[in-house]
């Protein structure tokens, strides 16, 4: 196997092959009982920061772990406390990504 297609085969960072394919499925990064309402955490998902979170009201979300304004994490958010300065904006957790 020549060094192109191992590079092709093995690389699963953002805007790579098998990385585009890979992110068509869903991935197992934590068990539901793990995450209290309210609560965030990083996790690293093929070569990508992630933030982990669960509402207040219990509904699982997973975002790019940089906030896109100030580049503060949204994993390190006070455990989900409205008054901390970095609150996770309000999403509406039904749309999809195209």
């Amino acid at each position: 196997m020549n060094q192109d297609t191992q590079d092709l085969l093995t690389r699963i960072g953002p805007g790579t092959g098998m990385g585009a394919l890979l992110r068509r499925y869903w991935h197992p990064v934590a068990g539901s009982a793990e995450l209290a309402p309210g609560e965030a955490r990083k996790v690293r998902l093929l070569g990508e920061d992630l933030a982990l979170f669960r509402t207040a009201s219990g509904r699982l979300g997973l975002l790019e772990e940089s906030c896109p304004h100030r580049r503060a994490s949204l994993a390190y958010r006070g455990g989900g406390r409205r008054d901390h300065p970095l609150p996770l904006p309000r999403l509406d957790l039904r749309r999809r990504r195209p």
